[in-house]
């Protein structure tokens, strides 16, 4: 006899249909292999229904902890250890190695030997340079900007004017079969 198609476990855990389990309880009455897997699963299922059920412990402390625990100079080699002293060490070169911009500064002499309206003209005009470079550079921005809303703009125009025609042409040809059809039921010779 062959070992029918369900599996022996199905059949211990109860989750054949009657019909499939009077099959099953026939094969095993036959088959000496099945009926040694059939009683080993059943034994298992009846050791592990028969352990009490219990939380686990939170915590285990065991001796051998402070064994696997890293040693001082394991932390340097930690990756979120290693990545933050990266960051460090570059933000550190990158203060170190930085030019220094030195600001045009007028001595401090020439500016107290000069009256009270010569340096606020001499800072009327810094602040007028100042705000023309300002300007500059966002007027090129501008004009950046708006050269690229141009493009899309353009594109856009020619992509409604394809879809325009395409909507033309498909509605000329429904007028020309509209107008075909209706000259078919006046004069039939028309559309020959």
């Amino acid at each position: 006899m062959s070992c029918p198609p369900f599996d022996v476990r199905d059949y211990v855990l109860g989750e054949l249909t009657p019909s499939q389990r009077e099959q099953m309880q026939a094969h095993l009455e036959h088959c000496p292999a099945c009926a040694a897997d059939a009683d080993t699963l059943s034994l298992t299922r009846t050791a592990l229904l028969s352990v009490r059920e219990e939380e686990p412990p939170r915590r285990i402390a065991f001796v051998s902890d402070k064994v696997f625990q890293p040693r001082w100079w394991q932390l340097w080699f930690r990756p979120s250890f290693a990545g933050a002293l990266l960051i460090a060490l570059a933000i550190l070169a990158h203060a170190l190695y930085r030019p220094v911009q030195k600001a045009q500064q007028a001595p401090v002499a020439q500016v107290q030997s000069l009256s009270p309206q010569q340096v606020e003209q001499l800072v009327r005009d810094a602040v007028a340079q100042a705000v023309a470079q300002s300007e500059a550079r966002l007027n090129t921005r501008w004009q950046k900007v708006l050269a690229e809303r141009d493009r899309q703009l353009e594109l856009q125009r020619r992509g409604d004017l394809v879809a325009m025609q395409q909507y033309a042409e498909y509605l000329q040809n429904g007028a020309r079969a509209i107008l075909r059809a209706s000259l078919s039921d006046i004069r039939p010779e028309v559309t020959q």
